[in-house]
């Protein structure tokens, strides 16, 4: 069984994603995040934003980062520096594996997608087998009108690939 903490609405405050997000090995954003060019990469939080500076230096334990929101993936490139994206942010911070998305995602295709990835987490996957096979659960079940690859393949993995081990009880 998983031991998770879910910050639901009113309770997706930027301190309340202080307060807890040491306590886990996975963490999961599933929320409006955007990357233009005229903005600083940013993750959308009920009472407050965090940007992109804020995660570099965010003290991070976790050993995967899932960024189910709009472009987490994508970002202005820096001369010297390369893509300044939300991903790279949490990986400096140190995550060692990320799943983010490279463009605007459909909400319900992702939700549908990463309810498959967790599944095939939890069934011993590595993480990118996992997402490879959510994918592919995807295009198995989708409708006709929904099998352009702008509802599935949005979302790639970043880093480190082994196995989550939930008989230790990770957070999730």
């Amino acid at each position: 069984r998983l031991h998770t903490q879910h910050l639901f609405k009113k309770d997706a405050t930027l301190s309340a994603f202080h307060d807890h997000f040491q306590n886990y090995q996975i963490l999961h954003f599933s929320t409006h995040a955007e990357a233009d060019s005229l903005q600083t990469p940013r993750i959308e939080l009920i009472d407050s934003t965090l940007f992109l500076p804020e995660i570099y230096n965010l003290p991070l334990d976790a050993n995967l980062v899932v960024l189910s929101a709009c472009q987490t993936a994508l970002g202005e490139e820096q001369n010297g520096e390369g893509l300044m994206s939300l991903a790279r942010g949490f990986a400096y911070a140190g995550a060692p594996s990320l799943v983010a998305s490279l463009w605007k995602v459909n909400n319900k295709s992702t939700s549908d997608l990463m309810t498959s990835f967790y599944a095939h987490l939890k069934a011993g996957n590595s993480k990118s087998d996992a997402l490879r096979l959510a994918k592919l659960d995807y295009l198995a079940t989708a409708s006709t009108a929904q099998l352009s690859p702008y509802y599935w393949s949005g979302m790639v993995f970043i880093g480190a690939d082994n196995v989550v081990q939930f008989n230790q009880s990770i957070p999730l």
